[in-house]
């Protein structure tokens, strides 16, 4: 019989690892920034009564419904009130140039050609002929960024000062959240550089399989829009495999850490975990406590991830870390 292993590793010498810890400020213009995206998500169309042709940058409401050989295509069904904005490419460009130079109320057979390397498989290198109806043209209304506009996004927003301040107090989340990862790399990069050790396919493995269920989860567990939208399991295991390996290594130096000083987890820090979880789904502390407890595996992963970030806080305790002020570079993903 052949079985897995953990790999032996031996003592990993972790104190006095050199960091630089980069501090991220927030200035107004990030706010601004920041407004402005939320400004651009929150645009409203309205229909154009003027009589004239689809223009490049036009939003266009169509029906549309795709063919091949005069047969009902299954990817591009019926589909009423679609909004195209031109230009954007919502579908295919061939659309898009298409619709220009159209007018409502006007019927148009497309020809289009989708590209080899289309993110739906099923529709990957197809000739297809879209039929599409044009009904209106709109424009885009961008609404004024005041203290009603901070109203419409929520009622804890009576102000738009209220507004400003919750996104200032999510992009310094943010930048604090990205300099951890930025210390975190650091430390496995010098403990990596210190052993070598083969990682055992099964914990390979498993990582992937976590990344394959975190995927499915964002597409509703529907396992077929997630294929039509080109994300395998095979797509998944061949790209992030590396990705993968990274983190096991990253887990078994942990393990060895844990082991190698003795670390134990205090009950209170289980029971603050616990207060976490319930805050952060809102649900009363002895629910989730009594989750918990109905499943064993469920509160040792609990337990060796409170375990991993108290060895992570061991190596940080003892090293030498610079602080460093970095310019700030917020991305879209922060307002949200």
């Amino acid at each position: 019989a052949t079985i897995e292993v953990n790999p032996e590793i031996e003592d990993i010498d972790f104190k006095g690892i050199k960091l630089t810890k980069n501090i991220y400020t927030v200035e107004e213009e990030h706010v601004e920034s920041q407004l402005k995206m939320i400004q651009t998500k929150q645009i409203q169309t309205q229909k154009i009564e003027e009589e004239r042709p689809v223009q490049a940058k036009d939003t266009v409401l169509i029906d549309f419904e795709g063919f091949i050989d005069d047969k009902p295509l299954e990817q591009l069904p019926k589909t009423e009130n679609f909004v195209i904005k031109i230009g954007e490419s919502t579908i295919i460009k061939e659309l898009d140039d298409a619709l220009i130079g159209t007018q409502p109320g006007e019927h148009k057979d497309i020809p289009v050609t989708f590209p080899e390397d289309f993110q739906a498989p099923d529709l990957a290198g197809k000739n297809v002929l879209i039929k599409a109806d044009i009904k209106e043209i709109r424009e885009e209304i961008l609404p004024d960024i005041n203290d009603e506009f901070a109203k419409e996004l929520g009622e804890k927003y009576e102000t738009l000062e209220d507004l400003k301040a919750d996104i200032r107090k999510n992009i310094e989340e943010g930048n604090a959240k990205r300099t951890e990862h930025e210390l975190n790399e650091q430390i496995f990069t010098a403990l990596l550089d210190q052993v070598e050790f083969e990682v055992p396919d099964i914990w390979v493995q498993n990582e992937l399989d976590n990344m394959v269920a975190d995927v499915e989860r964002k597409f509703g567990n529907n396992r077929e829009v997630m294929e039509q939208s080109g994300i395998t399991r095979e797509v998944i295991e061949n790209e992030y495999r590396s990705i993968a390996v990274g983190q096991a290594q990253r887990h078994l130096i942990l393990d060895k850490i844990i082991n190698q000083e003795k670390l134990e987890l205090a009950d209170e820090k289980l029971e603050e975990s616990y207060e976490d979880i319930a805050k952060q789904y809102q649900q009363p502390v002895e629910q989730i406590r009594t989750l918990y407890a109905s499943k064993p595996e469920m509160v040792e992963f609990l337990r060796h991830t409170l375990l991993e970030k108290e060895a992570l806080s061991l190596i940080f305790d003892n090293s030498t870390i610079e602080e460093m002020a970095q310019e700030n570079t917020e991305s879209e993903e922060t307002a949200e």
